[in-house]
């Protein structure tokens, strides 16, 4: 599940505002290099700091699920459309460093720290509450497809590999679930702007 995993290692412990600051340096060093040797360097920084907080790289790759069609798209490209190969895999590798060191920044920081962080970097509180309720329901959307999923082979529906048939029942249920959390924020007396974090 895409969410924060409790462990003990010096990254989980480190301040959010450096882990997001690091984060933003990172990507800026990955975009500002053309550099094959820099761009592996730093796809090589990422995994190390996998093992430094004690998760393995393979649990990070396999939170992209779909998202991996997307990364590896200029690679095919290159492939089927005789496009410069070198640029492909450049393209390809900042794709990669970029998802796994997202991956790992909401593994190791907890949601109201990510808020607390982009507060401290002048994000709006109310956007800063609304990413965070966005990454906070990542996990929950996985399991209602999970059950969707379940439940439709369970009634012998054997093509699962549908789109549509899975995402009508999940958005209504998020729906549902967004009126409630929306209910919920008016009820305790939520306003936009205010001191939230």
């Amino acid at each position: 599940m895409l969410q924060y995993l409790k462990q003990k290692s010096f990254l989980h412990a480190l301040d959010p505002r450096i882990k997001l600051a690091l984060l933003i340096l990172l990507n800026v060093a990955l975009f500002a290099t053309n550099m094959l040797g820099a761009i592996s360097f730093l796809l090589v920084l990422i995994f190390a700091f996998y093992l430094l907080a004690r998760i393995s790289p393979i649990q990070g790759a396999g939170e992209l699920g779909a998202v991996w069609l997307f990364v590896l798209l200029p690679l095919l490209f290159a492939l089927l459309g005789g496009e410069a190969l070198d640029a492909a895999i450049r393209a390809t590798l900042r794709l990669v460093t970029v998802s796994m060191s997202a991956v790992l920044f909401i593994y190791t920081t907890r949601q109201r720290d990510i808020a607390s962080a982009l507060v401290f970097f002048k994000v709006p509180a109310t956007l800063a509450l609304m990413l965070t309720m966005a990454f906070r329901f990542v996990p929950v959307f996985q399991d209602e497809v999970q059950r969707v999923q379940a439940a439709q082979m369970a009634r012998g529906y054997t093509r699962s590999w549908l789109v549509f048939p899975i995402l009508v029942p999940v958005l209504h249920r998020a729906f549902a679930r967004a009126r409630a959390l929306g209910m919920s924020m008016d009820a305790r007396g939520f306003e936009p702007g205010r001191g939230i974090i």
